[in-house]
């Protein structure tokens, strides 16, 4: 799933392989071009690499050689931005227009798909039976209201909503991605287009019934800095960086602000929107973005925090920085322009490089097989040792 786990770490626990001894031998296995640009970052589970794109397409390609097993049109010229989520042999994907969709991931077959008001755009959640999803759209014009909705993962029946907002077109998307601690769940919200409402421009706890456990708010909810990235659990705290250029720290139990501190150069409105990514010591946050890749003019940053949110190290980057830092073995995977880059989560030194044909709005996964990733006119790439598998 996007970021790896239900708590959005970005860290892959297994060891991959890969050491700062052996970084230099990677090389690239495959590229598959894919049908049209692509925001979604890839996952990779039992052999299969599988990536979305703004047509509405799924790709499953074969992980080690590149060769497609199926493709599957979610929903003909409907924009994926969102990276699916894999779980219980099922893929869950929705579109901006509103689809949401289960596919089998073996098949490709549409298992059932519904389309609701709003974008489907943050990352989905699986809990039991349930998978929840955010609604989005709540920007003028289009002010939908906002909120979180649960499916049954075996029909696509609906199990309950939550919305931001009493106030029916009032907006307070749920742009981000909805974490899971195996207690509450935890997600950013949007701002409102007319009135204010304590639970917009916010961070949310939800139990996983859907009841609220606890709202902190970052600002007035009318103002467009939205808290769009993942939250996740660092320790006893919740850390979230929002569209303002600032990361928060939450108290997990009662929503209580601990901190807020700037990310080192990002601006206000571009901000972050990229999961946080911690080794266990640093924390690695992605800044300077905005919502478009148009906006060449907007450079971004990368900063490694530690627990008390103090700058460890700072970095500027060529383009903006949509997605996360991938940790797996002690070394951090993302992409630095046109370019996949390691670098080292403690000291944000980089350690390697290897050229992609655009810069990327998705983020770089890493398991045993490789290093998967997609850049933004969607070209798929793995990288890998020679006589890897």
């Amino acid at each position: 799933m996007y970021a790896h786990d239900a708590l959005r770490s970005a860290y892959q626990p297994q060891n991959v392989g890969i050491t700062r001894s052996n970084l230099s031998r990677l090389r690239l296995a495959w590229r598959v071009r894919l049908d049209g640009r692509t925001k979604a970052s890839p996952i990779v589970a039992g052999g299969v690499a599988y990536f979305a794109t703004q047509r509405g397409t799924l790709f499953a390609l074969d992980a080690a050689t590149g060769i497609r097993r199926w493709t599957t049109v979610v929903g003909k010229g409907e924009d994926i931005s969102m990276t699916p989520t894999l779980a219980a042999g099922t893929i869950f994907v929705g579109s901006e227009s509103g689809t949401f969709a289960a596919v089998d991931a073996r098949s490709g077959k549409i298992v059932w798909k519904v389309t609701l008001p709003g974008a489907r755009r943050g990352e989905p959640i699986v809990v039991g039976n349930d998978v929840i999803e955010g609604q989005a759209g709540g920007d003028p014009p289009d002010c939908v209201r906002g909120g979180v909705d649960a499916f049954d993962i075996r029909t696509g029946g609906a199990k309950w909503s939550w919305h931001v907002s009493d106030l029916a077109a009032d907006g307070g998307s749920v742009w981000s991605p909805i974490s899971f601690d195996g207690r509450h769940l935890f997600f950013g919200t949007g701002n409102t287009c007319h009135h204010t409402a304590p639970y917009a421009d916010a961070l949310i706890s939800l139990a996983p019934d859907g009841t609220l456990v606890w709202a902190s708010t970052s600002q007035d909810s009318r103002i467009d800095d939205d808290l769009g990235s993942a939250a996740q659990r660092f320790g006893t705290v919740i850390v979230i960086p929002g569209k303002d250029g600032t990361i928060l720290a939450i108290d997990a139990t009662n929503g209580k602000r601990l901190a807020r501190r700037k990310i080192p150069y990002a601006v206000d409105g571009f901000g972050s929107i990229g999961a946080p990514s911690t080794n266990g010591t640093t924390l690695v946050v992605t800044g300077g973005s905005s919502d478009s890749p148009a906006v060449a003019h907007i450079t971004g940053s990368l900063a490694g925090f530690d627990r008390h949110l103090h700058v460890k190290w700072k970095m500027r980057t060529p383009f903006p920085n949509w997605g996360y830092v991938a940790i797996a073995d002690g070394i951090g995977f993302t992409t630095l322009g046109t370019h996949l880059a390691a670098l080292d989560p403690d000291t944000g030194r980089v350690l390697w490089r290897a050229p992609l044909a655009t810069d990327s709005y998705a983020s770089p996964v890493v398991v045993p097989s490789g290093i998967y990733a997609v850049d933004y006119v969607g070209n798929a790439y793995a990288f890998r040792e020679p006589g890897g598998s």
